[in-house]
């Protein structure tokens, strides 16, 4: 009778269920021998570790077909390591006891190779879309209306047909009931009714029964090549890609065969000649690291291939049998916003166990049911909202939850003591439609950072959080903190933001922020309340000689979330004032007084400043600068000096050594 090993747990695991990230899901997996191994799974579609209940972690010895114990090997100039098997059968062994060390990982270089594997070569990337085969961040308005989504369903040559009634999985994404729990009812709802979208299923199903493309190969032929227990697989990334694509180009074909998409439905909503967005649902669950058979989402770039004329290009591949952590409409959401042009929001290869949002969005670690994505990020990547008003002036504020139908007030932003980072605040309420997985309600304060794309290359030198979420304990760029306590309320007795309280404003690169305070953060009701102080140095008034200048900024493309920002400051560092756009995409302008002497100017664009432009005035309408676009970081421009752009006096500076063996270069006024 074969034995089945199990890990009794001690405590009580709990996992996030997420689209592309999962910790500490249970899974199994088959010993050489018939025993079953019962473990756990916690990664991403690039990079996934299998551990024990005590995160010892577990790798296949692909010469034996033993899943065993790992350890370390490491490089010669001990600069990069790898994970290796040891001869200690997981599950059989006891790790502690045989001195191995818990929670290894492969090194950050073979990690970042992993998902450097899943670019599309350059030559191959559609106009539109990034190395992904994700579309670039949503102009306002452009997600709006309507989006047909088309499901395939396959199954392989020695597989059953699919058993998951048809009426479950139409449900999942279809259903339009106001509380369903469905992908159309999730972006109908974040979207605040600007985005509908249906899903249609092929091929075609038979009453309650799912009917799926059946494809020429086994499963084996799509599981990684191992000598012991599976010489049918694939060998490298090459043939994972090449058996991938070729089983979904069948698929297609298949459909377009057999149960045609009819050509009255509309699969390019935006005309660009690629279908707008595709599912493959595969009958059976998961594998393991970095494996064809794990949900991702990709494109099916070196070939092409069509339905009704249209481009299949950007798809996401589903396990039908993978269980409702993966199988769900949470997957889903996170996959279709993806497709949206969103990027993920936790770390792919450095400081994994450090997260930049956790709970609180979508793109980090989703919930059951999904979560809303941020204000933020439904404003830069969905393209659902105008703008966020900018708090400039002290006093008491209110706001509306994020989930409020209305879309009315539910968020303000106040520009950091950095041009290029931002402050958010918005209501975030666990007892509405979606937000049940929170794990409280209150003011939440996150942190945008213009200069990047999503979280996800994180490495705490030189790139950092787009989209970083503040929270006890959590007082610089490595510690985690606790993000469950997150919120700010009366009720949770977290009342304040400031460089006194934790956690406290700072800056990426650690840098403590001075220039706001939060305070009497009210009752979580259907508003929230709260009191903004600025604490920003300010130019005390002209006693004589002053003058105005006037500033225009403007956007010259009409692109979003293309922040600007221009600063003036007196010679002794007082400012005069900081002029921001913070999607660029409108004109600002503004006349300033100011006083005599030289006034400091820089100008800085942001993550995408080059479609920004300002000109500066002097008193008497003479242009002083004048720029239609720039993309110079922190450019310096000067000094303007007064009273109102007068001459600048003029002198000689004579510089002399006394010691006859040292040089002088140099000179002038």
């Amino acid at each position: 009778m074969k034995r089945t090993v199990l890990f009794f747990l001690s405590i009580l695991l709990s996992f996030a269920a997420n689209a592309a990230f999962v910790t500490n899901m249970p899974t199994a997996r088959l010993q050489p021998n018939g025993d079953t191994l019962h473990c756990f799974v916690t990664g991403d579609e690039f990079y996934q570790r299998l551990h024990d209940s005590n995160n010892y972690t577990i790798v296949q010895d692909r010469n034996t077909g033993w899943y065993v114990y790992a350890s370390i090997e490491w490089s010669e100039d001990h600069s990069d390591w790898r994970l290796v098997p040891t001869t200690h059968i997981a599950g059989i062994a006891n790790p502690a006891t045989a001195g191995l060390t818990p929670g290894l990982s492969e090194s950050p270089a073979t990690i970042d190779a992993r998902h450097k594997s899943w670019d599309i070569p350059t030559r191959y990337i559609a106009p539109g879309f990034n190395q992904h085969g994700t579309k670039n961040a949503a102009k306002v308005g452009e997600n709006n209306g309507k989006l047909n989504n088309v499901v395939i369903f396959i199954r392989f040559a020695d597989d059953s047909a699919i058993t998951t009634p048809y009426s479950t999985i139409h449900d999942m994404f279809n259903d339009s009931s106001y509380n369903a729990v469905s992908m159309h009812n999730y972006f109908w709802h974040a979207s605040y009714q600007k985005l509908r979208i249906p899903t249609y299923f092929y091929p075609q199903p038979i009453e309650d029964s799912v009917i799926s493309y059946q494809d020429i190969y086994p499963r084996s032929y799509y599981i990684p090549y191992n000598s012991a227990t599976n010489t049918n697989g694939y060998a490298d990334d090459y043939e994972r890609r090449s058996r991938e694509f070729g089983l979904l180009e069948r698929a297609v074909n298949y459909i377009n065969q057999n149960s045609p998409i009819p050509t009255s439905l509309n699969i390019d909503r935006d005309n660009d000649g690629y279908v707008d967005n595709i599912c493959f649902i595969v009958k059976g669950t998961y594998t393991s690291w970095n494996d064809l058979l794990w949900p991702h989402k990709w494109a099916l770039y070196d070939r092409e291939v069509y339905i009704n004329g249209k481009r299949v290009y950007t798809f996401n591949l589903q396990l039908e049998g993978s269980g409702s952590h993966y199988f769900s409409t949470s997957t889903f959401c996170h996959e279709m916003f993806h497709t949206l042009g969103a990027p993920d929001l936790y770390h792919y290869n450095n400081y994994t166990n450090i997260t930049g949002v956790g709970t609180w969005d979508l793109m980090c670690s989703n919930t059951q049911p999904p979560q809303h994505m941020s204000i933020f990020m439904k404003m830069r990547y969905g393209g659902w909202i105008d703008s966020v008003p900018e708090l400039t002036e002290a006093g008491t504020y209110s706001l509306h939850s994020v989930g409020d139908s209305m879309n009315q007030n539910n968020c303000y932003r106040i520009q950091a003591g950095s041009p290029d980072q931002w402050y958010f605040l918005e209501y975030r309420d666990n007892t509405e439609l979606f937000e049940t997985g929170l794990p409280g309600k209150g003011l939440i304060i996150y942190r945008i950072d213009t200069r990047f794309n999503g979280n996800s290359n994180f490495n705490a030198l030189d790139i950092f959080d787009e989209v970083y979420l503040f929270r006890p304990n959590a007082l610089n760029d490595t510690s985690n903190g606790n993000y469950a306590q997150a919120y700010f309320s009366l009720e949770s007795g977290r009342t304040q933001f400031n460089t006194s309280t934790n956690p406290y404003p700072w800056l990426n690169g650690n840098v403590i922020d001075t220039t706001l305070s939060i305070t009497d953060v009210g009752s979580a009701g259907e508003t929230i309340s709260f009191t903004y102080t600025p604490h920003r140095p300010t130019t005390p008034p002209c006693d004589t000689n002053s003058c105005t200048i006037s500033v225009e900024m403007r956007d010259s493309y009409g692109d979003t979330w293309h922040g600007a920002y221009l600063s003036f400051t007196d010679a002794n560092g007082n400012t005069l004032a900081n002029m921001s756009i913070g999607d660029c995409k409108t004109l600002e302008q503004r006349t300033l007084t100011v006083c005599n002497g030289p006034i400091h100017v820089q100008w800085h664009p942001g993550a995408y400043g080059w479609t920004c432009g300002y000109t500066i005035r002097l008193g008497d309408g003479s242009v002083w600068r004048n720029v239609g676009s720039a993309s110079e970081d922190y450019q310096d421009l000067g000094y303007i000096f007064y009273p109102c752009g007068g001459t600048v006096p003029q002198y000689t500076v004579t510089v002399e050594s006394n010691y006859p063996s040292n040089h002088v270069s140099g000179g002038g006024t």
